[in-house]
């Protein structure tokens, strides 16, 4: 199956999203599917090649803490991974059945 997961927090930092979807790809890469992943990320930030940047982020300060965007017109423009996507998740792998 392929497989697209689209991550809303910037590659650029560590942190329990990022690291969600990276062992979610990895357990469907395991289980045999094709995945790719759709992430903010600068430029020189070192990829898997499964993992497409949607271009950099902002940071928007409000109500005292800060909110990282990825910025407009980012790389991940027309970016999809394939027509035949059956199931898309950022939650715990679904059964296939519910794909």
């Amino acid at each position: 199956m392929r497989i697209g997961i689209v991550c809303p927090y910037s590659f650029d930092a560590h942190g329990g999203v990022q690291v969600h979807v990276m062992d979610l790809a990895g357990e469907l890469f395991r289980r045999g599917h094709e995945v790719q992943v759709l992430a903010p990320a600068s430029q020189d930030t070192d990829l898997p090649d499964w993992v497409t940047s949607a271009g950099d982020s902002i940071a928007i300060p409000y109500n005292g803490s800060t909110s990282v965007r990825s910025s407009p017109g980012g790389h991940g423009a027309g970016w999809s991974p394939g027509t035949s996507t059956s199931c898309t998740s950022t939650s715990p792998s679904p059964p296939a059945s519910e794909c």
